[in-house]
């Protein structure tokens, strides 16, 4: 993966290395959603990769149970995920 298609690979509607030429199926948002999800428990999501055609690793940060930023056991959470661009 590119440097560029990473800076994009969160964005809503967006897919990246060739995607929508191989494959028909897909909108785009799933990468998109995965990170808004995350974000509302108080984590963050990242990508790495050495360039095209090496592979993509990507990192999920959640905070640990009793750190300052560990939502409490059993409080609720809600998600909203606008799908308007």
């Amino acid at each position: 993966m590119t440097a560029d298609e990473m800076t994009k690979l969160f964005t809503k509607f967006t897919r990246v290395g060739g995607a929508s030429k191989y494959r028909k199926e897909g909108t785009g948002l799933g990468l998109y959603v995965a990170k808004q999800i995350i974000r509302e428990h108080r984590g963050d999501i990242e990508v790495t990769s050495p360039g095209m055609n090496h592979g993509s690793t990507f990192y999920v940060h959640l905070p640990t149970e009793g750190s300052p930023n560990a939502l409490t056991a059993g409080k609720k959470v809600s998600v909203e995920i606008k799908a308007g661009k």
